[in-house]
């Protein structure tokens, strides 16, 4: 059987985003055109934003702390997923600021916070 280029390249892209052996598949419709973004861009293209969470990731904590940044629509509400005060919450969230270059919660710095994280 022979599928679109597009749709492959989407399925690809949502294969790579799995966390394997929590999850093992990733429905590509939770990230809209995030996917269609990721799968479009050339293997191998250079996002300076993926490169420098990199360096946070290695923290306890920073992996957990961004996807709860990025599935919450506050601070707090992110502190709540997490089980953490809202004062660590933010603590973390300035280590990241640091380490990322941008502040990861204020207007584009949560979609390029969300793209670096998806890439």
């Amino acid at each position: 059987m022979s599928w679109p280029g597009d749709v492959m390249r989407t399925a690809l892209v949502a294969v790579r985003l799995c966390e394997l052996p929590e999850q093992q598949s990733v429905n590509a419709d939770v990230h809209g055109g995030l996917i269609r973004v990721l799968a479009e861009s050339p293997l191998g293209a250079a996002n300076p934003d993926a490169i420098r969470p990199g360096a946070a990731m290695g923290q306890r904590g920073a992996a957990a702390t961004v996807g709860a940044l990025l599935d919450s629509s506050t601070l707090r509400q992110a502190a709540r997923s997490l089980g953490v005060h809202h004062s660590t919450m933010q603590t973390r969230v300035e280590t990241l600021a640091g380490a990322v270059g941008f502040d990861p919660i204020d207007g584009y710095g949560k979609a390029r916070l969300g793209m670096a994280f998806l890439a």
